[in-house]
């Protein structure tokens, strides 16, 4: 039959996926458990004065999400439109 590989020998775990006829072999990757020591220098990186780690979510209709996502980037475009939006307001209320 096939082997089963634990943590500490080579980090794999060999699995059987049985078919009608054969027996088919699979490999996977099982995670660090303790996590990447390293991981600050292959995260992600960003060149902006503050990073996108806030989330927001809204209804628009079919069409208009249609019109958006035909743009080039345009999760930027939505950001730019915002921050424009907001920007004005401040305006006007100062």
């Amino acid at each position: 039959m096939g082997t089963y590989y634990t943590r500490g020998q080579l980090n794999l775990r060999e699995t059987m996926l049985y078919n009608r006829d054969s027996i088919v072999q699979q490999k996977f990757i099982v995670p660090n458990p303790k996590g990447n020591p390293n991981i600050k220098e292959y995260g992600f990186k960003t060149d902006r004065k503050e990073a996108l780690t806030a989330k927001l979510s809204m209804r628009v209709t079919p069409s208009m999400l249609n019109k958006l996502k035909e743009q080039e980037n345009w999760q930027e475009l939505v950001r730019e439109a915002i921050a424009k939006a907001l920007e004005e307001d401040n305006l006007k209320s100062a």
